[in-house]
C-alpha cells in the first residue's frame, strides 16, 4: 500500500511543520523519512526536493560542522546518480517527456550502455562538496567519511571512470575494516550492482496491475572483475523466450558493479548470481464453451 505509506509520512511532516514551523530543525526527522520513502520507490525528483530542504535547514542552523548536512548532500548526490544512470537526459531536461502509460522516455533511443561521463553534474558536485566539508573538519565521523567516499566512487564507477573510482573505494574499505569488527554493514565486502538497465520491453508499465502480466525470469551466474565489469555470464535457469533471453543477457553484460575489496585492494569475485525479470502481457483467457 504505497499510497497509504506516503500519506502517513506526508501527514506526519505536516503535523511537525504546523507545530514547529516550516524551517524548524525539529521537522528534519520527518523530512528524512518522507524523502527516504520517495527514494525507495524511485521517485528521485520528489526525494531530492526534500533532501534539499534538509540540507538548507541543517546548514542554516549549524554554526560549524553538521553531520546531517553531509548526509543530505550524500542523498542528493545518490538520487541524482540513480536517476542519471537510468536515464541521463532526465536530470538535465527541465521537462523530460515520458510516455504516460509505460513511463518510458519519448523521442530518445534507449541506451543500454553506461551513462556518459557528466561534466559539472549537480549530483557529482554535491558529493564532492560533502567530501570537502569532511576533509576540512578535524576528526570527522569515520563512518560518514566512508559513506561519502563510497558514494563518490559509485558516481565515477557508474560513469565509466573505474580508475578514478578505485582510490575512493580503497580508502573507504580501509575505514570500514577498521570501524566494523564483524564486517556487517561494510558494502565493499562483496560486489554491489551500481548500474543496470533492463531491456526496455521487459519493464512493467506504470499503472499496470500485476494480474495483467506474466513474470518471466532468467537466473545468470557471472564473475565480477577487479574493475567491476561483468564477465563469463552464463545461464542457470530460465522460462523466457530466446529473444527475451538474448536481450536480458546483453543488458547484464553491460551492467556495472563495485568490486569486492580485500586489504584495500579490488579483487575479482566468482559465483555471483543475478535474476533478470521480464514482464509479459498476459493473454486474455478464451471463454470455455459447452455443447
Amino acid at each position: 500500500d504505497y499510497g497509504g505509506v506516503e500519506r502517513d509520512h506526508f501527514y506526519a511532516l505536516r503535523i511537525a511543520e504546523q507545530k514547529y514551523g516550516f524551517d524548524d530543525p525539529r521537522t528534519l526527522p520527518d523530512l528524512m523519512r518522507l524523502a527516504s520513502f520517495y527514494e525507495s520507490v524511485a521517485e528521485f525528483a520528489a526525494a531530492r526536493g526534500l533532501y534539499l530542504r534538509v540540507r538548507d535547514i541543517s546548514m542554516k542552523e549549524s554554526g560549524g560542522f553538521n553531520p546531517l548536512a553531509v548526509k543530505s548532500l550524500i542523498a542528493i548526490g545518490r538520487t541524482h546518480r540513480m536517476q542519471f544512470t537510468l536515464e541521463p537526459r532526465s536530470t538535465s531536461d527541465k521537462d523530460p517527456q515520458h510516455d504516460a502509460v509505460t513511463g518510458d522516455p519519448l523521442g530518445a533511443a534507449y541506451q543500454i550502455s553506461r551513462a556518459p561521463t557528466p561534466v559539472g553534474h549537480p549530483g557529482l558536485k554535491s558529493i564532492e562538496l560533502a567530501l570537502k566539508m569532511l576533509r576540512a573538519t578535524p576528526d570527522p565521523p569515520r563512518m560518514l567519511l566512508a559513506e561519502t567516499l563510497t558514494e563518490l566512487g559509485d558516481w565515477y564507477q557508474a560513469t565509466s571512470r573505474a580508475s578514478t573510482a578505485m582510490p575512493y573505494y580503497a580508502e573507504a574499505s580501509i575505514i570500514y575494516a577498521a570501524e566494523i569488527e564483524t564486517g556487517m554493514g561494510n558494502p565493499l565486502l562483496s560486489p554491489r550492482m551500481i548500474s543496470y538497465r533492463p531491456p526496455l520491453s521487459a519493464k512493467r508499465g506504470i499503472g499496470v496491475d500485476a494480474s495483467e502480466v506474466v513474470e518471466r525470469r532468467a537466473v545468470f551466474n557471472l564473475v565480477v572483475g577487479e574493475s567491476g565489469a561483468t564477465q563469463n555470464v552464463t545461464l542457470v535457469t530460465t522460462d523466457m523466450s530466446d529473444g527475451q533471453l538474448a536481450q536480458s543477457r546483453r543488458a547484464l553484460e553491460h551492467a556495472v558493479y563495485s568490486p569486492r575489496f580485500e586489504n584495500g585492494k579490488p579483487v575479482a569475485t566468482k559465483g555471483i548470481q543475478f535474476t533478470s525479470k521480464w514482464y509479459e502481457k498476459r493473454k486474455p483467457e478464451t471463454p470455455s464453451t459447452t455443447g
